[in-house]
């Protein structure tokens, strides 16, 4: 997660009226979905073709499911954590006889 950039964007006029984006939803800031498949599929979704309504396609349409990457985006958090925390301790594996 660390390697993903954040970006802010401005979705063109044909995209936003092809998903029915409303005025004040035309920029916002986000990852991009392409790179949040290498490091977390789970959390994007493959949608096939998007036809815009100046006629362009998309192929292979990515969207990202905001609830899953933050979730893991917690999770990677904790873990970090818990690294840190246990920084420098050593563990061994015990068995008993």
């Amino acid at each position: 997660m660390a390697q993903l950039k954040v970006y802010k964007y401005a979705y063109n006029d044909s995209f936003a009226q092809s998903v029915g984006l409303a005025e004040d939803e035309l920029y916002d800031t986000g990852i991009l979905a392409q790179e949040l498949l290498e490091v977390m599929p789970d959390a994007v979704k493959e949608c096939g073709e998007l036809n815009i309504a100046d006629g362009q396609t998309v192929e292979n349409f990515l969207v990202i499911n905001k609830v899953s990457a933050q979730i893991c985006s917690v999770r990677q958090i904790q873990m970090q954590k818990v690294d840190k925390d246990f920084q420098g301790v050593e563990f061994s594996v015990c068995i008993p006889e």
